[in-house]
């Protein structure tokens, strides 16, 4: 994963993507994560898989006491470090397999489409639920089973119309590695079903709080109408748990 986003040409492909004024991220993803975010203020977070650090000043701006942030990416770093720097975020290069070794706690552990990367959710799950504090909170998304189910590609059915009507799913139940093309390059990716992700979080002693497959909103399927497909198929799957008091 630090190999595939240090890559200059991959890299710069996908600040292009998220420079895109009609990028999912920004105008689908991320307010649906903001709004199952609980209240920041005064709360130390976590963010695991930070990118550029947009996330993390929005934490700050909402009044969080501090944020400590880390993605395996060195250019990702780089520019967060470069361009949103803030007073309480502290940015760090670092791999999630290595979290056992941080010895602080934290009120809330958020991350943004980062797990669907991730090989054995079983032990990041556990050593997430380790550095939470009491009745903290884990908020993650993911790209959904569906989306990662298939071997050889996700593809929408459309009608006569152009209209999407479905879409072909395959090897659902055949869990582990994918290798998928995006943004003209081979990136590799871990799927899981609905059931293994809830699993897993119940055997690391998480307890559920909400789980959320969004659609988009009436004035962003009016915008954007390729969102359409949502409707037959969830982009992302969004879980916000806590751990015991």
């Amino acid at each position: 994963m630090g190999n595939l986003y240090d890559n200059p040409v991959f890299f710069q492909n996908y600040l292009d993507l998220r420079n895109d004024e009609e990028n999912y991220n920004d105008l689908f993803e991320q307010p649906h994560m903001m709004d199952m975010l609980p209240d920041v203020s005064g709360k130390r977070i976590l963010e695991l898989g930070c990118g550029y650090g947009a996330t993390s000043i929005k934490f700050i701006q909402a009044g969080a006491r501090s944020v400590y942030a880390f993605d395996i990416s060195e250019k990702m770093i780089h520019k967060a470090i470069t361009e949103n720097q803030r007073d309480r975020i502290e940015y760090h290069c670092m791999n999630m397999d290595d979290l056992h070794l941080l010895d602080q706690t934290w009120d809330i552990a958020f991350s943004s489409l980062a797990f669907h990367y991730i090989q054995d959710l079983d032990l990041l799950f556990t050593n997430i639920y380790r550095v939470l504090n009491p009745k903290g909170t884990l908020l993650f998304s993911m790209e959904h089973p569906i989306v990662t189910a298939a071997i050889k590609e996700c593809v929408c059915e459309f009608d006569a119309n152009r209209e999407p009507v479905y879409y072909k799913l395959d090897h659902y139940a055949d869990t582990g590695r994918r290798e998928v093309l995006w943004l003209d390059t081979t990136v590799i990716k871990y799927h899981r079903t609905v059931s293994d992700i809830i699993n897993s979080l119940i055997r690391a002693g998480f307890l559920i709080d909400e789980i959320r497959e969004p659609l988009p909103d009436p004035k962003l399927l009016q915008q954007i109408p390729r969102m359409h497909q949502e409707i037959h198929r969830p982009s992302y799957l969004m879980c916000r748990c806590h751990k015991a008091g």
